[in-house]
């Protein structure tokens, strides 16, 4: 949900379009430190085991994907020449998202009827 909102945000703001845009070097931060906070949780088993640190970890990697994902959906739907928003960018987006939804409400329903454990 907080990815959802924050790209909720970032699709439908033209100023944040605008400084996302005009900050584009944050999102190769950002994807560093995907990078590092995954290899982290993979690697490190106290790390991700123990609580409150394993919440922790999964937050400030939940927020650095939700930015990435805002990122990444602005630039289908903002055109920066024109400072306005492309609505065929919003389907693409929307298909997408229906197909995500899809993806995770499938796995879903096999885990809870599956008696196979993987």
């Amino acid at each position: 949900m907080l990815t959802a909102g924050f790209t909720a945000i970032a699709i439908t703001s033209l100023g944040m379009c605008e400084w996302m845009q005009e900050n584009w070097w944050l999102v190769i931060i950002v994807s560093i430190f995907i990078i590092v906070v995954e290899i982290a949780l993979i690697c490190v088993r106290s790390l991700a085991r123990q609580v409150p640190h394993n919440y922790i970890a999964l937050f400030i990697f939940t927020m650095l994907e939700a930015y990435w994902v805002a990122f990444i959906c602005q630039y289908y739907v903002y055109d920066p020449y024109e400072n306005s928003f492309i609505e065929d960018g919003y389907r693409t987006i929307g298909m997408a998202g229906a197909m995500t939804v899809a993806v995770v409400a499938g796995a879903t329903t096999y885990a809870w009827t599956t008696k196979t454990d993987f």
